[in-house]
């Protein structure tokens, strides 16, 4: 789920959606042309979850 909406959703004051929200598997396929540097790409969700929580909703 996108963090910017399970953020919102949990910090509402009535949760009407929370019931509706549910998992669901998906298929994954790895690609030769897919690139992620632990560091980098951790840090930088690492900046944005704090930008998501510390934001005004």
């Amino acid at each position: 789920m996108d963090p910017v909406v399970y953020f919102q959703l949990l910090t509402r004051e009535t949760d009407i959606l929370k019931d509706r929200i549910k998992e669901v598997p998906i298929r994954w396929f790895k690609s030769p042309d897919s690139k992620v540097s632990l560091i980098k790409d951790s840090l930088q969700m690492l900046k944005d979850l704090v930008k998501i929580r510390f934001r005004k909703v």
